[in-house]
């Protein structure tokens, strides 16, 4: 296996954030408010604490792994079969986001903007960018991050702080009116994605410097934290908690509320073509990810060779889901659940394997 291309710290918080938040961030609101009601940002605070500590899992397992390519760390750990076996694992683990990105982007876009678009175009479109910045590799991919990070962020500070002038506090109260149980049940609805940070365990052998790693991680959980919290906090502030539960996008309605003085309204394609940039670097980095650890279970040296084979494979399987119903349940049914399996069981797994010691080849 060729040696790993190299990335910062910026790079590593910023893929990160990206991934994390990107998949949920539009639905999110709906849900916490169906599970908590007015206190669905309250929801998304405790989850998100949560979710700091799954994602320590496996910081802390990339740190102790052998030094390497993480498939070359996994045989040195556990010898060359259940090293592999894992690595399948997780490849396929990695992979089977693809298919539901797709249809993710999808979805929002038919419902945010192209209502009479035909899915499987927007979907190949999507997926030919996505084929090619994977196959430019890590670097292009950490690269495009910080070239598109500005633009995501301020599209998403926009949304939210355009919509203080409609906030009224008063939708926001009482806050524990449903009691603590509903806020717990809300924040499963968000500690569970944080183990879509499982991805630390290539990304962190490929840093240039690992001094400071744990603020980098703090930081990137921290940023997630704000970005659910505060979307959930201004749409339920400004659309209230029953009406934030009805629709599918609050976000998208919430940006559609935002005015600046009498000329610029409906920031809602504004905040969905922001969002349609993080989706790409996730499903990009995710592709290219799941391609490379496969690639080295069945010894193919060029990894690009699977990138096209796995895009075949997710075009259709991006069409199962009948409506944007089951595509939600998807979302917060398996994604949830596979986030969970690869970002804190497996590495909870392996890391016991390290404080024992391992085997080595």
């Amino acid at each position: 296996m060729k040696a790993l291309e190299k990335i910062d710290q910026g790079q590593l918080l910023l893929l990160l954030l990206f991934t994390i938040s990107s998949t949920i961030q539009l639905p999110l609101p709906r849900f916490l408010a169906l599970a908590a009601g007015r206190a669905g940002w309250i929801s998304a605070l405790v989850g998100s604490v949560f979710g700091l500590a799954i994602l320590a899992v496996p910081t802390l397992l990339a740190l102790r792994l052998p030094p390497g390519p993480l498939p070359v760390a996994l045989e040195s750990l556990l010898g060359k079969f259940w090293g592999r076996a894992v690595c399948l694992f997780f490849g396929l683990g990695i992979f089977s986001f693809v298919p539901l990105m797709l249809r993710v982007f999808g979805a929002a876009f038919i419902v945010g903007m192209m209502p009479r678009t035909p899915a499987s175009a927007l979907i190949l479109i999507f997926m030919l960018n996505v084929f090619l910045l994977s196959y430019l590799g890590l670097e292009p991919i950490a690269r495009s991050a910080q070239a598109f990070a500005i633009p995501i962020v301020l599209a998403f500070l926009v949304v939210v702080f355009g919509s203080i002038p409609p906030l009224d506090l008063l939708r926001l109260k009482p806050w524990f009116a449903d009691g603590l149980l509903q806020i717990l049940r809300g924040a499963t609805f968000v500690a569970p994605y944080f183990g879509e940070g499982a991805i630390v365990l290539y990304l962190i052998p490929a840093l240039q410097n690992k001094e400071g790693i744990w603020k980098t991680i703090s930081w990137s959980g921290v940023l997630v934290c704000l970005a659910f919290a505060s979307l959930t906090f201004a749409s339920i502030g400004t659309l209230t908690a029953t009406w934030t539960a009805s629709v599918p996008y609050p976000g998208l309605r919430l940006a559609r509320n935002v005015s600046i003085g009498r000329f610029f309204h409906r920031f809602e394609p504004l905040f969905l073509s922001m969002w349609y940039l993080s989706v790409y670097l996730k499903t990009s980095l995710l592709l290219f990810l799941a391609a490379q650890l496969l690639a080295h279970v069945f010894n193919q040296k060029n990894y690009r060779l699977l990138l096209g084979i796995l895009l075949v494979v997710a075009f259709p399987l991006a069409f199962l889901p009948k409506d944007l119903l089951e595509v939600f349940a998807l979302q917060f049914g398996f994604a949830r659940l596979m986030s969970f399996v690869i970002g804190f069981v497996l590495p909870g797994v392996l890391l016991f394997f390290t404080f024992r010691g391992g085997k080595t080849q």
